[in-house]
């Protein structure tokens, strides 16, 4: 968190958190040469520390567009466009996605290989995914509310997710399916669709 790697303000306190703002990044010109090695064009991990990412523009990630690992915090009102994963949260707790715009990728937002908790995806917009509007895999304890998701392959993916809500979204012209549930393997998974 320094203003080298993009942060404006903050001091990652509850109170003051570190703030990532009104960036413009054009992923397929990141430095390939250095961790993560691929074209991410933001990517927080491993910290305790409170941070906000807003109103950034994220285009052309090879991989990801915003991706939170082994973490917690917000982002809000950021539009990434063409990219594999608009945005990835793995291994992270209280982390709060809301009123973004994901357009023209591959899976909009999704939970990723490690497990999440409390995890709320909040009045999101996520358009023209070639895959999965929004994947809700592998999150405990999570809500997905208020989201519109449209023209994409799949609308919404319930995998692996346990105690959860998903409730008051608008998905429509899914060319394959709006909402899968598919069983997760636990006796009872307690999710509230």
């Amino acid at each position: 968190f320094t203003s080298t790697n993009g942060v404006v303000s903050g001091s990652g306190t509850t109170t003051d958190p570190y703030i990532i703002e009104g960036w413009d990044i054009d992923a397929t010109k990141g430095d390939t040469s250095t961790w993560p090695y691929i074209q991410v064009g933001i990517i927080v991990y491993d910290t305790t520390m409170n941070y906000v990412i807003r109103d950034c523009q994220i285009v052309n990630a090879e991989t990801i567009g915003i991706s939170l690992q082994m973490t917690s915090g917000r982002v809000e009102g950021c539009v990434i466009e063409n990219s594999y994963i608009g945005i990835s949260i793995s291994d992270s707790m209280d982390v709060t996605i809301i009123e973004n715009i994901v357009e023209a990728c591959e899976n909009g937002i999704s939970g990723g290989s490690y497990s999440s908790s409390n995890i709320k995806l909040l009045n999101n917009t996520i358009t023209d995914c070639t895959d999965v509007g929004i994947d809700f895999f592998n999150l405990y304890n999570s809500v997905a509310t208020g989201n519109t998701v449209m023209d994409c392959f799949k609308g919404i993916n319930v995998d692996k997710s346990l105690d959860s809500t998903i409730s008051h979204n608008v998905v429509q012209g899914s060319t394959y399916e709006g909402i899968d549930v598919s069983y997760s393997g636990w006796e009872k998974d307690n999710n509230t669709i």
